[in-house]
């Protein structure tokens, strides 16, 4: 009797070994995708996941470890979340958290958010793919070497700058700088492959609402090139020129004189 009772044990044992080792079909009686830990199969339900309340994009506010939970995924039912796109998908990279989908069409503004930058409240977005969130309106803040052009009220298309007065055109308010080619770069990736969303037109393709234009100073004109609008950059000389439906990079393009918008970045 004992003995059997050992053999049993020893089986269960070593089951439990298995199922602790072994991918997990929940839902079907075939077997697991080769790739998969776990293999949920139903062509009549879903998977749900935890619906929780993030205050902002910047703190965990889980239960456990933070240092252990990069690949969190949690949806989002706080619409008002600072920083973030409203509610929604969000996954946490170890430092912050990363909207994947949101309740908010790509073809509304809802996802846009308010905060006050310095000495004035701006339009800000968070775009996914952990392109930050950034600026929709160019920055008054700082000394700009102008505050408007011809035909314009002072500020409604920002200010503008050189390259020396850019970085402080983005105060260090909560983490916001001057963005550098990389970050612009991941932006402009992101804009150029959704240029029907609003969060890229007008905000930073059209020139005529409110992406502003570009001054020359030396010759005391504020006026624009064409339909184009021109971004500074943290390298001298390396800007980010938006027209024709696209925001792409431009190298040596600035001029003795001139004066360009700016956007701010936070991460």
């Amino acid at each position: 009797m004992k003995r059997k009772m050992m053999f049993l044990a020893l089986m269960l044992l070593m089951l439990s070994t298995a199922s602790v080792n072994a991918q997990v079909v929940i839902g079907s009686e075939a077997d697991p995708h080769d790739g998969a830990v776990l293999d949920l199969q139903s062509t009549t339900q879903g998977f749900k996941l935890p619906t929780v309340s993030l205050a902002d994009v910047i703190t965990f506010g889980l239960a456990g470890d933070v240092g252990t939970a990069t690949g969190m995924m949690v949806y989002n039912t706080n619409a008002s979340i600072k920083d973030g796109n409203g509610k929604g998908i969000y996954i946490w990279n170890g430092k912050k958290w990363n909207v994947v989908n949101t309740d908010n069409s790509e073809d509304t503004n809802e996802g846009s958010a308010t905060a006050k930058i310095g000495d004035n409240m701006y339009k800000i977005y968070t775009y996914p793919y952990d392109v930050g969130t950034w600026m929709l309106e160019n920055s008054k803040e700082g000394t700009p070497s102008a505050t408007t052009y011809t035909g314009r009220a002072e500020g409604e298309r920002g200010y503008y700058y050189t390259f020396e007065q850019a970085p402080e055109a983005c105060p260090n308010t909560d983490g916001w700088y001057l963005p550098n080619p990389t970050e612009w770069r991941g932006l402009a990736t992101y804009l150029n492959a959704h240029t029907s969303s609003p969060t890229a037109w007008p905000y930073w393709l059209d020139w005529g609402i409110y992406a502003g234009r570009c001054a020359n100073i030396a010759k005391s004109e504020f006026s624009h090139w064409s339909n184009i609008v021109w971004y500074y950059t943290t390298v001298e000389n390396v800007l980010f020129v938006g027209g024709e439906g696209r925001l792409e990079r431009q190298d040596n393009n600035t001029w003795t004189g001139g004066a360009y918008p700016v956007r701010c970045i936070k991460r």
